[in-house]
């Protein structure tokens, strides 16, 4: 009953007719196991600590497990999205699903361990703060940088293909017109989030700085911002409210 209260809420809030709100398919069902499982390894990735130095230790990785399990979320919360708006279980959409699990699940070690070394990085400077202890040599960073990068592209694009394959359905699915622009409009976010990632790598190899490299992530906020300024203006044009 909560969970159907809870669906029901986030329903009216999104400027969609959900088309998978009734029941969880199996396909969702397997997803939800793999985003747990990936949320599992961030957690038991770190040895049991025996001292308290060593406690002190995984409490400063906090942040980095912090920004891990946010991203983690943020990607189910789409996934999540995606099958109550449109609920396919077709051929192509377990195909893609698939990939898509297959590479958030194989990132999440190298996620975890790329966002440890970044908040070491970038807290170098404070005397006396412990640090869990990611070991990387600075001619390794550019390859760490585009392992991620890579990753994070896959992953936002995969998501744009799931997107790309709804918009190929949609006078099976009955798209409405806003629906239609709507699923346009995720297509390009996605894609143009996911370039980011390549940004990143760019910018790692022509600056030789893994710091700005990192920092070029925050770009991230440019089409989500600029998206958002131009769907409320099309919303309203569509006589709703933008959420």
């Amino acid at each position: 009953m909560l969970r159907e209260e809870l669906l029901h809420r986030i329903g009216q809030r999104d400027e969609f007719q959900w088309r998978g709100h009734s029941h969880v398919s199996r396909l969702e069902s397997f997803s939800d196991t793999v985003f747990a499982v990936a949320l599992t390894i961030t957690i038991v990735s770190s040895a049991e600590p025996k001292t308290f130095d060593e406690l002190a230790i995984v409490v400063s990785g906090f942040v980095g497990f912090a920004i891990v399990f946010a991203f983690l979320v943020q990607l189910w919360y789409f996934h999540f999205l995606f099958f109550r708006r449109y609920n396919l279980q077709d051929q192509a959409t377990l195909v893609l699903n698939a990939i898509l699990l297959f590479v958030i699940l194989f990132y999440t070690y190298p996620l975890k361990f790329l966002f440890t070394a970044l908040v070491q990085l970038y807290t170098a400077w404070i005397p006396n703060l412990p640090h869990v202890q990611a070991t990387i040599s600075d001619a390794q960073w550019p390859a760490l940088m585009t392992m991620y990068g890579v990753g994070f592209f896959l992953v936002y694009a995969l998501y744009g293909a799931l997107y790309m394959h709804a918009y190929r359905l949609r006078d099976e699915l009955k798209l409405e017109p806003r629906e239609v622009w709507l699923t346009q409009y995720s297509i390009i976010v996605f894609l143009l989030v996911g370039c980011v990632g390549i940004a990143s790598i760019v910018v790692t190899f022509w600056s030789r700085s893994p710091w700005l490299g990192g920092l070029t992530y925050l770009l991230t906020t440019l089409p989500s911002e600029i998206g958002r300024r131009i769907k409320d203006r099309r919303m309203r044009a569509f006589g709703l409210t933008s959420r």
